[in-house]
């Protein structure tokens, strides 16, 4: 899997010489076939199910007529488009339906809120349902972004997989920054 190149800085050392040095350089290169594959990896997304999220950005609208309390401010409803939550969901999806991730792969979902909750917990990339990703839209609230990244930190740092990997999905607007 490597080619490996040892070249010396001199050819020789003289036999009748005290304290000589010998300086080495080592070049390692992969092979092709070692630059194509990659170490398994442990992925942690954490997706912000926040209100904020329900924001449509993408696409034509028709309002509803209709407006909604959330989160102590008023939304006014409207079909079509896709939201930040559409977007993060489609994204997750997507990944899931390439080939880019191997059953030596592990993956975990993560939601945010005012609180975080595990959706999966690190599980072989290619057992994954997506029925999990659709639990995204239960939830609603504020945004607390550290409690969802502490709670996949804590995941991973118990993993020893060659990579560990925590994807965030977010809008930003959170409220405790600490």
């Amino acid at each position: 899997m490597l080619n490996v190149t040892i070249a010396p800085h001199r050819e020789f050392l003289p036999a009748d010489s005290p304290e000589q040095k010998l300086f080495v350089m080592l070049k390692l290169r992969t092979t092709k076939e070692a630059a194509r594959t990659r170490p398994s990896t442990a992925f942690a997304f954490i997706i912000d199910t926040s209100s904020s999220m329900d924001e449509v950005v993408v696409g034509e609208t028709t309002p509803t007529g209709r407006t909604y309390e959330a989160d102590g401010q008023s939304w006014r409803e409207v079909t079509g488009g896709k939201s930040k939550r559409d977007i993060a969901s489609a994204s997750l999806s997507n990944l899931l339906d390439s080939d880019k991730l191997t059953e030596r792969d592990r993956l975990a979902l993560i939601q945010f809120d005012d609180k975080a909750s595990t959706i999966i917990g690190l599980t072989a990339a290619t057992a994954v349902q997506k029925t999990a990703i659709e639990q995204l839209r239960e939830f609603s609230g504020g945004t607390r972004m550290g409690l969802g990244m502490l709670q996949a930190l804590t995941m991973l740092s118990d993993e020893n997989m060659t990579c560990r990997r925590a994807l965030l999905f977010t809008d930003g607007q959170t409220f405790d920054e600490d």
